[in-house]
């Protein structure tokens, strides 16, 4: 439920603890769980010809983006897909109290990550580790950005949320700070105080996530298993691609592919998807191959490093249902 809660230091707003209830179809701020859509644009134009998972980042982008990397010479867009490029993350460098209290209503723009990340450094050589990263895929935005003339925005839009008409789904533009419809509000405390994050300027993260995709369960759902079953692409050797996988040395997410995750389930089975984590919300969707289950579900309030505190017993719960039912 919305409520004003800024002000409210070392204490939980009457409207927060009131236990309302929330409606099922709400949207709400998905965080990371855009990477799986970029990745799938990115694969789409892998198959028409105007990328190839080989080609490297100077032949893409232009000088004053890619001298900001050491490596970048040697960085492909697959390693950008999977996590492997060892290029500076943005996201440590920054004080989010100080957004969370200032800079609300503050426009980023993709290029101002990439200079955040440039200060942090390499985190390894390119090829030979694996670190969740979202400067790769700000990085990977832009690439879609100059192949195609249009925003990453429009070909998300126009190549996974109008084909598969998934009608609660949308990409605010920056400057757009609210949510149409029912939506969740998303809560996070700094310096003692808990505050509605909620209308972060979805430019904050770009196509790394953040506040830039906005959607519900429903929609999530129908969105991994669309892409599972292959009907976001031409060729089935695109969905191959996106599941051939590296080790992540990383407990539940143990697996990562291009733009998706392979997490391990206690029956010892696994499950696709991938989870969100943006001020004021942890979110995930996952499919279970094994017992043809799709999960989506969020918490209104910030959970760690991409939401993963909450999942592991939800999907206990899910594997025991399907084992009993």
């Amino acid at each position: 439920q919305r409520g004003g809660v800024r002000e409210h230091m070392n204490q939980l707003d009457p409207h927060i603890a009131a236990g309302s209830a929330i409606d099922p179809a709400a949207k709400f701020r998905c965080g990371s769980i855009l990477k799986p859509f970029i990745s799938t644009v990115i694969l789409q134009l892998v198959e028409e010809g105007s990328l190839s998972l080989e080609d490297r980042l100077p032949d893409l982008l232009p000088p004053e983006v890619t001298r900001l990397f050491r490596h970048s010479g040697e960085i492909t867009v697959r390693m950008l897909l999977n996590h492997t490029s060892g290029i500076g993350e943005w996201v440590d460098q920054l004080d989010r109290p100080a957004i969370l209290r200032n800079s609300r209503d503050k426009v980023w723009s993709e290029l101002e990550f990439l200079q955040i990340a440039a200060r942090r450094g390499a985190n390894f050589a390119p090829g030979s580790q694996w670190l969740y990263n979202n400067t790769e895929f700000n990085l990977l935005g832009m690439i879609i950005e100059r192949r195609t003339g249009l925003s990453w925005r429009e070909n998300v839009r126009r190549r996974v949320i109008t084909r598969l008409g998934l009608r609660n789904t949308v990409l605010p533009e920056p400057g757009t700070r609210t949510m149409p419809g029912s939506s969740i509000s998303g809560y996070a405390e700094y310096d003692g105080v808990v505050a509605e994050v909620s209308d972060l300027d979805p430019s904050m993260a770009g196509a790394a996530g953040g506040h830039a995709l906005v959607s519900n369960a429903q929609d999530l759902a129908t969105f991994l298993q669309a892409l599972l079953a292959g009907t976001l692409f031409e060729k089935p050797e695109s969905l191959a691609a996106m599941l051939t996988t590296v080790d992540t040395g990383v407990p539940f997410r143990s697996r990562y592919g291009l733009g998706i995750g392979r997490y391990e389930l206690p029956d010892g089975g696994y499950a696709w998807g991938h989870t969100g984590g943006t001020a004021g919300y942890s979110s995930i969707v996952l499919h279970l191959p094994e017992h043809q289950v799709t999960l989506a579900a969020v918490i209104s309030m910030e959970q760690g490093a991409e939401g993963t505190a909450f999942p592991a017993p939800a999907l206990c719960a899910v594997v025991w249902a399907e084992q009993v039912r």
